[in-house]
């Protein structure tokens, strides 16, 4: 009965995720082709941020691809893709807003981005070598899955510590934007949902490495 339940609930959970991932897509593209009504582009709104907490030495550049925004604490570094840089969209003002709050969050010290920033390089590396582990623990050395979950476990509780660093960088990107007054009214709401769609795929994927630990410890115990 609990392998018929936890087979439910690992298809739930793929659901779930790819309904987040689908979202969170379909929402970044919904209002990415909303203009703000200010016109102002996602790398003049994060330079204004990083002027307001006098962060002028974290730089700004712009990369390819679409949806690879992110900020680079080892090189203190903004990375904006092109649609958001030079966008004017919604969609564009709430990404760049995100990533400044990445940046202020680096600035203040925030205890989980730290935590979190301390992780990531060895949890990429971790990460490159999960899967081969995993496939020879099934098939030749019960020793190997033990790792493969000690492995899912770290994966686990960087998601945990990613959550609240994600959700903390939308609050601050919202409240940034709302001080200044770079919307007009009824904007901010908007590129709320941007944010929260996007949030979603992280709860999805922590949710899916929980049901993978679980059923990899059942199958263990089997």
């Amino acid at each position: 009965m609990i392998y018929t339940i936890l087979g439910l609930l690992s298809m739930g959970g793929l659901i779930f995720a790819f309904y987040a991932h689908a979202n969170a897509r379909r929402t970044y593209i919904q209002y990415s082709q909303v203009p703000s009504k200010k016109g102002i582009t996602g790398k003049k709104l994060t330079k204004a941020f990083l002027k307001e907490f006098g962060a002028e030495n974290v730089g700004v550049e712009e990369i390819g691809g679409i949806l690879t925004d992110h900020y680079d604490p080892r090189k203190k570094v903004i990375r904006l893709s092109k649609e958001v840089s030079s966008g004017k969209s919604l969609a564009a003002i709430g990404i760049a807003a995100h990533e400044s709050g990445h940046a202020v969050q680096h600035i203040q010290e925030y205890l989980p981005f730290r935590v979190r920033a301390r992780m990531a390089p060895i949890i990429k590396t971790l990460s490159l070598v999960s899967i081969p582990i995993g496939l020879i623990g099934f098939i030749f050395e019960p020793m190997l899955i033990n790792i493969t979950a000690l492995l899912l476990i770290s994966f686990i509780l960087f998601y945990v510590v990613t959550l609240p660093v994600e959700f903390d960088a939308s609050s601050r990107a919202l409240a940034l934007l709302e001080n200044k007054h770079y919307l007009d009214e009824g904007e901010l709401e908007k590129i709320n949902k941007v944010l929260v769609a996007a949030a979603f795929t992280y709860i999805a994927g922590t949710l899916i490495l929980i049901l993978r630990f679980l059923r990899l410890f059942l199958s263990r115990k089997r």
